[in-house]
C-alpha cells in the first residue's frame, strides 16, 4: 500500500509542475494512471495516509479549474477579436452607425 501511496503522490506532484506549465495536454495522459492508483486505495483501511493526498488532489483540482477558467477567457477574447475583424461597428461624421465587415465594404445603418 506504501507504494500505491508513494506513486500516486509523485503523479500528483508531476501533475501540479505540469499544470503550472499549462501542459494539459500532459495532464489528461495521467488520468489512467491516477485512476488505477486511487482504485489500488479503494481497500485501505488507515485513512492517515490518505489525508495528504486529499490535500493534494484538491490542490491540483484548484489549478485545473484555474486553468480551465484562464482557457475559457482566452477562447473568449479570441471571439471578440474575430468578432472585431469580420464586423467593425463606427460611426459616421453624421451620427450615422456603420459596420465595416471587411476591408473596402462599408455598410450603413439608420
Amino acid at each position: 500500500m506504501a507504494e500505491v501511496i508513494h506513486d500516486l503522490r509523485s503523479l500528483l506532484e508531476h501533475e501540479r509542475e505540469l499544470l503550472l506549465d499549462g501542459n494539459l495536454e500532459a495532464v489528461g495522459q495521467l488520468g489512467a494512471a491516477k485512476e488505477q492508483c486511487l482504485e489500488a486505495l479503494g481497500g485501505c483501511e488507515d485513512r492517515a495516509p490518505l489525508r495528504h493526498l486529499a490535500d493534494q488532489l484538491e490542490r491540483n483540482q484548484r489549478l485545473l479549474e484555474s486553468a480551465q477558467a484562464g482557457v475559457r477567457a482566452a477562447r473568449a477574447r479570441l471571439a471578440l477579436v474575430e468578432h472585431v475583424r469580420r464586423e467593425l461597428n463606427i460611426y459616421k461624421a453624421d451620427g450615422r452607425r456603420a459596420i465595416r465587415r471587411s476591408i473596402g465594404q462599408l455598410e450603413t445603418k439608420l
